[in-house]
């Protein structure tokens, strides 16, 4: 493994319990060659509600939107590429289960995306 090429390696434990013991255990960690890729046309899909993000990322790049109007690409290293401004209606979770796809087009590689939803607001629950 070339040490000089690996950008980060961050383990999290969320939501441990208060006041209470956490047992973790940790199969190896096994560094893996990154093919660069480019993933197009990223697709949210929310309720049946299709939002596009009309941006390309790279390997090691990654988006985040807050909103409509504040959705940003960044770099490996944090750094700003490019302000993005989605199509479509912005899906919005309901009370209960929400179903979330992502798509995307990568051409020829297998590609993979790490995606995250957080919501605001108080607590969706189910309706009565």
């Amino acid at each position: 493994m070339n040490f000089s090429q690996v950008s980060s390696l961050a383990l999290w434990l969320n939501n441990p319990p208060p006041g209470k013991a956490v047992l973790c255990h940790l199969s190896p960690i096994k560094a893996l060659p990154l093919s660069k890729s480019v993933l197009r046309r990223l697709r949210v899909t929310v309720g049946g509600k299709t939002m596009l993000l009309p941006v390309e990322l790279e390997s090691g790049n990654y988006l985040e939107m807050n909103s409509a109007a504040d959705c940003k690409v960044y770099g490996p290293k944090g750094e700003l590429k490019l302000e993005a401004k989605p199509e479509g209606e912005m899906p919005a979770l309901k009370p209960g289960n929400n179903e979330l796809r992502f798509a995307c087009e990568a051409g020829e590689v297998n590609a993979r995306a790490n995606v995250t939803v957080i919501s605001e607001g108080p607590p969706l629950s189910a309706a009565p």
